[in-house]
């Protein structure tokens, strides 16, 4: 990545940003990931369109299932000029969307996932990928949801901290690439004396960039299913204090006490050049966000075969915040990667996990939208799990 590309993606914000005023919607519905980044962003846009003057609603999700959006989509209290806005994910489910789309709504996807090639008027993607920037290292979600806003109104700055914080829970700082876009958000912050050389976020979180994220992921994902989305999005515009730090605790406890006991019985399945689980019925009340850190987790505390892939599934609840009970039948698979695994993907002599996935998941028609090289995500139906591990063997050659 270059300097070219930087100035190339921010030109492209600023036709973007036209291109939402110029519309002059009645409703934006904004729809976001559940994890730090995912917050971040659907913190940074719902802002900005509120300081549009723009009526909005928003949803956070833990993915698009295709089924919530037709329900969405179809909403008949929607007004015809409707825009969608959907961050930090949608980009690998483009054609799905444009088929929901029978009522033919402006769509924008703001986002760093891969991208699912398509021509569609009403779709305007602003994907940093599109620019030569790499989303799983140089740009997070907020990073490009800060420049879309931003090119919204200069007045919009006081929202550098969010793209920073949704760069450090996506991993891309501290370290990385000193001259991606991420970093460029964070220069900018601390010029504007928002967060320092140490990511100390100053007022009005006043505490650790890194504490924050943490605790922002597990509002998000452990908390999913008791409006910890909300309450961390209300933390984030008033100051991430004690209260906020105590509530995360207490998901957070939930979910060790549900680790403990699974790591004590803990027996991976194997496949050739996989290991997996299955997470029991004690994660049911955490969302499904949750299987991920599961599988960081078993890494980080050197439980799993270097050697091989990880995959965990987990049971997608069938609540939906803000949306009501659906049956959705869904098992979702995250797959994280050993140290010795994600050092051969990034020097590509093995594939990387947006290559892999989306196609094995085809083969079981399921559903795959985000991913990254080292972390991937998709659902399955109930009962097909150790098909798909079967099919995503078969796409490993090392």
């Amino acid at each position: 990545m270059n300097s070219k590309n930087i100035l190339a993606f921010l030109e492209a914000a600023k036709h973007f940003a036209e291109q939402l005023k110029d519309l002059n919607p009645e409703l934006v519905v904004l729809l976001h990931h559940n994890d730090s980044d995912g917050l971040s962003s659907g913190a940074i846009l719902s802002k900005a369109i509120e300081r549009a003057h723009f009526s909005s609603l928003r949803y956070c999700l833990e993915k698009p299932y295709p089924l919530v959006l037709k329900q969405i989509f179809e909403n008949d209290l929607l007004p015809k000029k409707t825009v969608f806005i959907f961050t930090d994910f949608a980009s690998g489910m483009l054609k799905t969307l444009a088929k929901l789309n029978s009522k033919s709504f402006d769509i924008f996807v703001i986002d760093h996932h891969g991208i699912e090639a398509i021509d569609n008027s009403k779709i305007h993607l602003f994907n940093c990928l599109s620019f030569g920037i790499d989303g799983s290292t140089e740009c997070s979600a907020s990073s490009a949801a800060y420049t879309f806003a931003e090119a919204l109104s200069i007045d919009n700055s006081d929202l550098l901290s969010l793209a920073v914080l949704g760069a450090i829970g996506d991993k891309h700082i501290p370290g990385g690439n000193n001259q991606s876009l991420n970093a460029k958000v964070l220069e900018q912050a601390k010029h504007l004396s928002l967060v320092d050389d140490l990511l100390f976020f100053n007022a009005p979180h006043n505490c650790d960039g890194r504490d924050l994220a943490g605790a922002i992921d597990i509002m998000g994902s452990i908390g999913y299913l008791q409006g910890g989305p909300d309450v961390a999005i209300k933390g984030l515009y008033e100051g991430f204090d004690q209260r906020y730090f105590e509530q995360a605790s207490r998901f957070e406890s939930e979910y060790n006490l549900a680790l403990h006991g699974f790591v004590q019985t803990l027996k991976l399945q194997q496949a050739k050049n996989i290991q997996w689980f299955i997470l029991p019925e004690e994660f049911e009340n955490f969302g499904v966000k949750t299987v991920g850190l599961v599988c960081e987790a078993l890494i980080a505390k050197g439980l799993v075969d270097s050697s091989k892939y990880l995959a965990g599934f987990q049971k997608v609840p069938n609540q939906i915040p803000g949306i009501g009970d659906m049956d959705l039948n869904q098992s979702k698979i995250s797959m994280r990667l050993p140290k010795e695994i994600a050092e051969k993907v990034f020097q590509k002599k093995l594939p990387a996990l947006g290559n892999i996935l989306p196609q094995a998941v085809a083969k079981v028609g399921g559903f795959v939208d985000a991913c990254h090289k080292h972390a991937a995500a998709a659902t399955v139906e109930i009962g097909r799990e150790s098909q798909l591990v079967e099919e995503i063997d078969q796409f490993i050659r090392p």
